[in-house]
């Protein structure tokens, strides 16, 4: 048996538990992206057709997301929430009262 190919530079419409999305690649990473439609053929049809138009975008070397009003960004990387140091030192202070002192120090050796 073959697989088919798209030709939307494997961008497509598929449903997702009775909800259609559309899926794509964009920077070497798998992304997806929820429409909120019931699978219908009318709505069905509106999917294949932003899927062409975000095949376009990808094809041209623009950014995809700019289709999407509201949607989340890629994740910015830098500065955005608790790193593993910071949680360590509050997994360690939370151990160290439940360990044995020999264990508590074996934890502390490994940071």
């Amino acid at each position: 048996m073959t697989k088919r190919r798209n030709k939307r530079l494997g961008c497509f419409a598929e449903r997702h538990h009775g909800r259609l999305r559309i899926r794509f690649r964009w920077r070497g990473q798998r992304r997806t992206k929820r429409l909120n439609l019931v699978d219908t053929p009318e709505n069905r049809e509106k999917a294949d057709k932003l899927a062409g138009l975000v095949a376009a975008f990808i094809k041209a070397g623009r950014d995809p997301f700019e289709l999407f009003e509201g949607s989340r960004r890629e994740p910015s990387v830098g500065g955005v929430g608790q790193t593993v140091g910071d949680y360590f030192e509050e997994w360690i202070a939370y151990q160290e009262p439940l360990s044995r002192k020999a264990q508590a120090r074996d934890y502390r050796r490994l940071w």
